[in-house]
């Protein structure tokens, strides 16, 4: 009779034992899914940003260089689960120093001798937070230009009256702040570095 009692202990020490572990169990297989998941989408992010940048350095000072710097960015984009429409936010900005001056010519530097280059938007005079800031969809001048996320649709990208730095219309376009035309390119005066921002939702 007490060897019965002590094989129901047993089953019931097993029950008690299993109903502890396997909420911790399923919490750890869950965890490390997701953070295969936000590894994924990060690893995605660090893409379209290295994507963006080798193409808005390739076109230079060519006018539409946003253009063609956003279509690499919806190309790579692909890879997130909803493509471009994980992103929210880019932003394209001056990163040959953190408070760069006003355009003046093509073979003169817009920052102070002895600057270095920024490796972030944070780095900006202010934290970068002109830039940064959410609440604006129009670009900062001399410093950036921000795509708000509906700007990053076939139908905007590809209607060229979008791009160009074009103020015939009276209306500011949104490359118009920091317009590629007016980025230095000559090895004389240094030329000036380019960065990318986006925001996207994992």
């Amino acid at each position: 009779m007490s060897h019965e009692h002590r094989k129901l202990d047993q089953r019931g020490t097993a029950v008690v034992e299993a109903a502890i572990i396997f909420p911790v169990l399923i919490l750890i297989i869950f965890g490390a899914l997701e953070y295969g998941l936000f590894f994924k989408d990060a690893l995605t992010g660090a893409n379209v940003v290295r994507s963006a940048g080798r193409s808005l350095s390739a076109q230079g000072t060519t006018l539409t260089a946003d253009q063609t710097g956003v279509r690499a960015i919806l190309a790579a984009a692909n890879a997130f689960p909803n493509g471009a429409a994980n992103i929210s936010r880019v932003v394209v900005y001056i990163a040959t120093c953190a408070a760069p001056g006003s355009w003046v010519d093509s073979s003169t530097s817009r920052c102070p001798v002895g600057s270095q280059p920024i490796k972030n938007i944070s780095e900006m005079t202010g934290g970068g937070a002109q830039c940064k800031d959410p609440a604006h969809t129009t670009g900062v001048l001399v410093y950036c230009n921000i795509y708000s996320g509906a700007q990053l649709g076939d139908a905007y990208v590809n209607d060229n009256s979008n791009w160009g730095c074009i103020t015939s219309t009276g209306t500011y376009l949104n490359d118009i702040w920091w317009c590629p035309a007016f980025r230095i390119a000559g090895q004389a005066a240094g030329p000036d570095y380019v960065g990318v921002h986006i925001e996207y939702t994992h």
